[in-house]
C-alpha cells in the first residue's frame, strides 16, 4: 500500500515499532488461585469493541499458552471472517487487571505516549481489514492473519495531542453507529416478543405443544449435512469465480447476507454435490457463535455450504424454516441446548450428530404460518435499518480516511 504523505510532525512507523505484539510473561508471576479475566476461542467471533464475553477463571487454570493481556491492551482477531468483520476491541474492566486471550486474538500492548484508540479506530478501517484479509495464511477453514503482518504494518503517528483530537472526534461519530446499533438490537427483540406470545420458550414449552427431535422433521437422511471438511475442498481449489461457497460470514441474526463469496468450479461442485443447498434450507454456524441461523432466500442458485457452516432441509408440511431459525437464534434456553450436546470445553463445535438430537416444539402449522406474515412485516423495517446504517457506515470510514491522513 502506497504511503501518502503525512503533515508536519507526522511519521509512518512499522506497528512494532509503537506496540508490543504478542508479547510474553512470566509464568511465576500470578498465584494459581488469582482471579483473572479469560477470553476462550468463542469470544473472537462476539467482539465489537468490547469484551462483553469475558469470563473469569483462576489462574491456575489457564493453560500457559495462552497469551496475556493488561488493561488498555488491544486485541485483534485473527480468524476469517472476524477480521474482515472489524472484531477488534480495547481490554477493559479485567479481573485484577488481568487477563489471557485465546491464540485466536493477536494483543497489542501500546507504548506510553500512544493513544490506543486511535489506533483502534486505524484497524477498524475496511482497508486495513482487506489487507489483512489478504495476508492470511493457512488451509481452507483454518486462515489467520499472520503476526508478521502487524509487525510490518505502517502505520501514521501524529504527535499526541492530536492523536487525543482524532479520537474524540471519531468517538462521536462511533456513538450514532451505537445508536445505529441499538435501533436494530430493539426489531430483533420485537421478533423475540412475538415469538414467545405465540409460543412459549421453545425448551421449556409451557403450552404443551407436540416435541419431536431435529432428525424426524426433515426430508431425507441428507437433509442434515456439514460442509467439506479438509481434502475434500483445499484452499487451492478455490476460483476467481464460478459457484458460490458460503460461510460464516453469509449468515447474520435470522439474515442471510450476500458477503463476499467464495468460489469452486463447475467440475468441483460436481464433486461436492452433497453439500448442495436447497431453497429455504436453514444455514447454522458450527463454531465460533455457535448456531447463529438463517434460512436460504428462495431461487438462490447453486451454491454448497463451507466447512463452518451445516445446513438443514425441513419437512415444511411439519416446521417452517423461520420457526426455527428465530428458535435458534432469540432464546438462551435454546442455545443452552445445543451447546450441552456440542463438545470441547473451551469452543463447542455443532455438528449432524448433535444437531439431530435436538428437541423442537411443534406448533400448528397456521400459526406458525402467522409468525412467519410477522417476521414478513418486521423484515421490511430491518431493510429500512441496513440502509440506514449503510449510510451512517459509508459516512464514519470517510471520516476515518480523512482523519488519519491529516485532512
Amino acid at each position: 500500500m502506497k504511503k501518502r504523505e503525512l503533515p508536519e510532525g507526522w511519521e509512518w512507523k512499522r506497528l512494532e515499532e509503537i506496540a508490543e505484539i504478542n508479547s510474553r510473561f512470566d509464568k511465576n508471576s500470578f498465584d494459581d488461585e488469582t482471579d483473572v479475566t479469560f477470553l476462550p476461542m468463542r469470544c473472537v467471533e462476539e467482539l465489537t469493541g468490547r469484551m462483553d464475553t469475558a469470563i473469569e477463571r483462576k489462574y491456575g487454570e489457564i493453560k500457559t499458552g495462552y497469551t496475556p493481556i493488561q488493561e488498555g491492551d488491544l486485541l485483534f482477531a485473527k480468524i476469517t471472517p472476524c477480521i474482515e468483520n472489524g472484531k477488534i476491541a480495547i481490554a477493559q474492566n479485567l479481573k485484577n487487571g488481568i487477563g489471557f486471550a485465546s491464540t485466536e486474538f493477536h494483543t497489542l500492548k501500546f507504548s506510553q505516549n500512544i493513544e490506543v484508540k486511535f489506533y483502534f479506530f486505524y484497524l477498524m478501517q475496511e482497508k486495513i481489514r482487506q489487507e489483512a484479509a489478504q495476508n492470511m495464511t493457512g488451509t481452507a477453514g483454518q486462515q489467520r492473519v499472520p503476526v508478521t503482518f502487524l509487525k510490518r504494518l505502517k502505520v501514521p503517528v501524529p504527535p499526541l495531542p492530536i492523536q487525543h483530537q482524532i479520537v474524540a472526534v471519531l468517538e462521536q461519530a462511533e456513538a450514532l453507529k451505537r445508536q445505529r446499533q441499538e435501533a436494530d438490537t430493539v426489531t430483533g427483540a420485537l421478533l423475540q416478543s412475538v415469538f414467545y406470545e405465540m409460543f412459549g420458550d421453545p425448551v421449556r414449552n409451557e403450552r404443551g405443544w407436540e416435541v419431536k427431535d431435529l432428525n424426524d422433521l426433515v426430508i431425507d437422511k441428507k437433509s442434515i449435512s456439514c460442509g467439506p471438511f479438509g481434502s475434500q475442498l483445499k484452499i487451492g481449489e478455490y476460483t476467481a469465480d464460478g459457484i458460490p461457497v458460503l460461510g460464516i460470514d453469509n449468515v447474520a441474526i435470522n439474515k442471510f447476507i450476500q458477503a463476499k463469496p467464495k468460489f469452486i468450479s463447475k467440475e468441483k461442485f460436481k464433486q461436492l454435490i452433497a453439500f448442495k443447498v436447497r431453497d429455504d434450507d436453514v444455514l447454522i454456524s458450527r463454531t465460533g457463535t455457535i448456531a447463529r441461523t438463517c434460512v436460504l432466500p428462495k431461487d438462490f442458485g447453486d451454491a454448497i455450504i463451507g466447512p463452518n457452516l451445516l445446513r438443514i432441509s425441513l419437512n415444511q408440511k411439519e416446521i417452517l424454516p423461520i420457526f426455527l431459525s428465530v428458535s435458534f437464534n432469540y432464546f438462551p434456553s435454546m442455545i443452552d441446548q445445543i451447546l450441552r450436546v456440542s463438545p470441547g470445553a473451551t469452543v463447542a463445535v455443532l455438528n449432524t450428530e448433535n444437531l439431530r438430537k435436538i428437541r423442537i416444539i411443534i406448533p400448528p402449522l397456521a400459526l406458525q404460518q402467522q409468525f412467519a406474515r410477522v417476521v414478513q412485516d418486521v423484515e421490511r423495517v430491518r431493510e429500512r435499518q441496513v440502509e440506514s446504517k449503510r449510510e451512517i457506515e459509508g459516512l464514519f470510514e470517510g471520516l476515518m480516511q480523512r482523519a488519519f491522513t491529516g485532512d
